[in-house]
């Protein structure tokens, strides 16, 4: 049972990390290493959580890598929103819009950066505790002494 958790933990946590790297992933795009960015994601993620004594601590490996990554995603966003932004700006100097493009890519890029980091810092904090208690928490044993 043990092995069945902690191989379902890795599955699970790691296909959810590399959803939630999906901006970063987007930035290497043009470059063709989109799919190795989510490979990296998921292969760490997933040992980690192999790698794990217990299939608690499998989880909970899990949702502090997963909570890490949340809380990086507005980063993530702003990489992203700043390529996009260029690479629009770019085909507009075509029309002679560039001034309103610019704009347009700027309040747009600050848009997707706010809510990313709105969700982000939301679900990575909960991701994150829970990752600690999963990993951290427990059973603790007590051992009494008695001096008689």
């Amino acid at each position: 049972m043990r092995t069945l958790s902690k191989v379902l933990a890795a599955l699970v946590m790691g296909v959810l990390a590399a959803i939630v790297a999906s901006p970063l992933a987007a930035l290497f795009v043009s470059g063709g290493g989109s799919n190795i960015v989510f490979l990296v994601v998921l292969a760490i993620t997933a040992l980690a959580a192999l790698f794990a004594p217990s299939g608690r601590r499998a989880w909970g490996r899990g949702c502090l890598m997963v909570g890490v990554l949340f809380i990086a995603m507005p980063l993530f966003m702003t990489g992203l929103s700043a390529q996009v932004g260029s690479s629009m700006i770019s085909d507009a100097s075509a029309s002679g819009t560039e001034a309103a493009t610019a704009v347009g890519a700027t309040i747009g890029g600050g848009l997707m950066v706010g809510a990313s980091m709105f969700v982000g810092f939301i679900a990575g904090a909960i991701f994150v505790i829970l990752g600690l208690v999963l990993t951290l928490g427990g059973r603790r044993e007590v051992v009494v002494v008695s001096s008689r």
